[in-house]
């Protein structure tokens, strides 16, 4: 402790700027390991309100960890289907599914509803109740498997 003293008092220790602090910081990477496949079969949607008096435009964004995946744009429909599958892989079997319904505008896109659960091995159908409307969509989630997944990596870093 005391040559720590003298070399700061000498010059030749400097201490951190204060101001600096730890942080998280977070990157996503992809790496091999046992994974689940997850399709996402979204079929359709009952009684979407659009923002205003004006007949939706709907489109849903489908999220499981670092993938992403958006059906069509059905215009001026209240009750839409799609009927699309989106297939995805993720490391967690237990990962959290969202899908959020949107009401495509020319500016700016109206959120509609949101619909998360947790991803289960086998093949479930479920349906998604709102203020804006109903979501109906299936889940097959396969047993685990050696796969090429997208991970969140985090760690400390002093800046």
């Amino acid at each position: 402790m005391k040559a720590a003293f003298y070399l700061l008092v000498l010059g030749l220790l400097t201490l951190p700027n204060p101001s600096f602090q730890w942080r998280v910081q977070c990157t996503f990477r992809f790496t091999y390991r046992s994974a689940v496949a997850v399709r996402v079969h979204v079929q359709r949607a009952e009684r979407l309100t659009g923002g205003g008096s004006e007949t939706p435009d709907p489109f849903v964004k489908v999220h499981l960890g670092c993938r992403t995946a958006t059906t069509r744009t059905i215009w001026n429909n209240r009750y839409p289907t799609w009927n699309t599958m989106a297939n995805m892989v993720t490391a967690v079997p237990s990962s959290i599914l969202t899908l959020n319904v949107w009401d495509r505008d020319s500016w700016s896109h109206d959120h509609l509803l949101r619909c998360r659960l947790r991803a289960r091995v086998g093949t479930h159908s479920w349906r998604c109740d709102g203020r804006n409307g109903s979501l109906h969509f299936r889940t097959i989630v396969s047993n685990p498997h050696r796969a090429r997944v997208c991970q969140r990596f985090c760690r400390w870093v002093w800046g």
